[in-house]
């Protein structure tokens, strides 16, 4: 029994082989044609990567590509090495625009296929990367006992150059207070102009000379190039109003998503940075009409025309 089905799975191996034998991928940009293509590009921007594919057969074949990472082996020896496919992309597979995994090639014919990478901005170091692909309906399976893929492997290596950019952050210098149902709130807009995702921490202090003091805190992540209002909790005010002073402070630190195998993290680059504004809210309510009545009428009385006496001589 065991003979057979090693026999069978023999069989089913060399076949899977011979068609992939008959499918040839060469790389046709950047004038490099070899087994392996390296590249010099800068993050943010989209990279062309151009298979042409020929299928030898008498048949039409039918392979599944996948881009995945490269790696180096942990062993002895140091080899170049592809993850397999249901491993995580972190790097070069993780970068890849979507595409068309399932291709097929009829008999006698060559074609090409353009994909597309694009590393984000603050990614600046040596990307290792592999194209594997195999016969679709190649998997030899034994339910009992495991699965045979064969593919073909072709490495891509990518020297990235971050682009380069200067972090800003701006916040409205206006902010508006809302009167709803006798409490208040307070909207500004903040904006990210740069071209990553922005951490932002903001601490907001309403306060006035009489003592009264409110503090809220924001935490958000800013998309590149894309502005937000933020909105404070509703609040009660001193039945007095008056006039409040707004301060925000800031603070900001690009937000990543990815990690380098080698070289500087983008955090040790772009280190972030804080920003503080402050403004003026007056608050007009009866009691501040009266306050202001009073105080003026203080005024009055304190400066008001007083007669002299008059001297007696003697």
């Amino acid at each position: 029994m065991l003979w057979a089905i090693s026999f069978i799975l023999s069989a089913k191996v060399s076949a899977q082989s011979y068609l992939l034998g008959m499918i040839e991928v060469n790389f046709c940009n950047y004038d490099q044609t070899n087994k392996e293509l390296d590249i010099t590009s800068k993050a943010g921007e989209k990279i062309p990567l151009c298979l042409e594919i020929t299928n030898t057969s008498t048949e039409a074949i039918s392979i599944n590509i996948d881009f995945l990472d490269s790696i180096i082996t942990s062993d002895n020896f140091k080899d170049r090495a592809c993850n397999a496919a249901d491993r995580p992309k972190k790097q070069f597979g993780n970068f890849m625009l979507p595409y068309e995994q399932e291709i097929t090639i009829p008999a006698k014919k060559t074609i090409q296929k353009n994909f597309f990478i694009e590393y984000p901005v603050g990614f600046n170091w040596l990307s290792h990367g592999c194209v594997a692909y195999h016969i679709i309906w190649g998997d030899i399976n034994d339910e009992s006992m495991f699965t045979i893929r064969i593919r073909s492997i072709k490495y891509i290596d990518i020297f990235v150059n971050d682009t380069q950019a200067s972090q800003a952050i701006t916040l409205s210098q206006s902010p508006t207070l809302t009167n709803i149902d006798n409490e208040y709130i307070i909207s500004f807009w903040i904006k990210n102009e740069w071209n990553v995702p922005e951490k932002i921490h903001i601490v907001s202090v309403l306060s006035n000379i009489f003592g009264y003091q409110k503090e809220f805190v924001f935490d958000t992540v800013l998309a590149a190039n894309t502005w937000i209002i933020l909105t404070t909790p509703s609040f009660v005010l001193p039945i007095y109003g008056w006039i409040f002073q707004y301060k925000n402070t800031i603070s900001y630190v690009p937000e990543f998503d990815f990690n380098i195998t080698e070289g500087k993290q983008p955090s040790e680059i772009y280190t972030g940075g804080t920003k503080k504004t402050q403004t003026l809210l007056f608050v007009w309510t009866r009691q501040s009409g009266l306050t202001i009545f009073i105080i003026f009428f203080i005024i009055l009385w304190i400066f008001r025309p007083r007669k002299k006496r008059s001297q007696v001589s003697t």
